[in-house]
């Protein structure tokens, strides 16, 4: 299905969308098997994530930095850096094994953009703000470049060329941490339970942010057409 078509499936399933208290037991099984097996269950862990943190990287990953490195050298520098610290993931607070490893793989992608970027070419056009927090393009790029990347036929991109520009005023006009939801959970694959961890809120809250922009999303993306892929509603 298209991207469009997965925002409307996504509102209709509100509903049924049932938050999770964080898997305990799972997290300590974790973090066990760390202490325990030590850098051979790391291994096991970074390859079941790898798939969904290599779809961060090739959204996260600045035009700059693509001309210089791929996503599988991030993986690899990634992987490097964790060898190193996975204890402090054991002895924290944090509770998926995941979302560690998304903040390591994005301070990863930091450094690389400073040595490859701001290090060695001081041009302004290099220079790419840096949240505290992760290296952040911004997100309403992500979600319309996503979007358009979903429009497959010459009459749904004539179509929607200027729903997309609605769209992108719309998503301008959110908070910064909605957009950030909605790319997290909606784009990298994040559970709501990670999302929340990572910005930090109460799942609930951060599941009512993500349908709230959802919904306002949808109304920018449907058009008066019968044909549109999204029931408007």
């Amino acid at each position: 299905s298209t991207a469009y078509e997965a925002i409307g499936n996504a509102v209709d399933r509100e509903n049924e969308m049932v938050i999770t208290p964080p898997a305990t037991s799972t997290v300590r099984g974790d973090k066990d098997r760390l202490r325990q097996g030590g850098e051979s269950v790391l291994a096991e862990l970074f390859e079941k994530d790898s798939p969904r943190l290599q779809r961060m990287l090739l959204i996260r990953m600045s035009p700059q930095l693509r001309r210089r490195v791929d996503a599988d050298d991030v993986l690899q520098e990634t992987w490097l850096r964790i060898r190193s610290r996975y204890g402090g993931y054991v002895d924290s607070d944090v509770t998926h094994f995941y979302v560690w490893l998304y903040q390591q793989a994005s301070q990863t992608l930091i450094d690389l953009h400073r040595r490859h970027c701001v290090a060695q070419n001081r041009n302004v056009h290099c220079e790419v703000p840096i949240s505290d927090r992760w290296w952040d393009p911004k997100s309403s790029d992500i979600i319309c470049e996503y979007l358009a990347a979903s429009l497959t036929t010459p009459s749904e991109v004539a179509s929607r060329h200027e729903n997309l520009d609605n769209v992108r005023s719309t998503l301008d006009e959110m908070e910064a941490i909605d957009r950030e939801i909605i790319t997290l959970c909606h784009f990298e694959g994040l559970t709501m339970d990670e999302v929340a961890e990572l910005v930090e809120l109460k799942p609930a809250t951060a599941r009512s942010r993500y349908y709230k922009s959802l919904r306002t999303l949808r109304q920018h993306l449907c058009t008066d057409s019968q044909s549109d892929t999204l029931a408007c509603g």
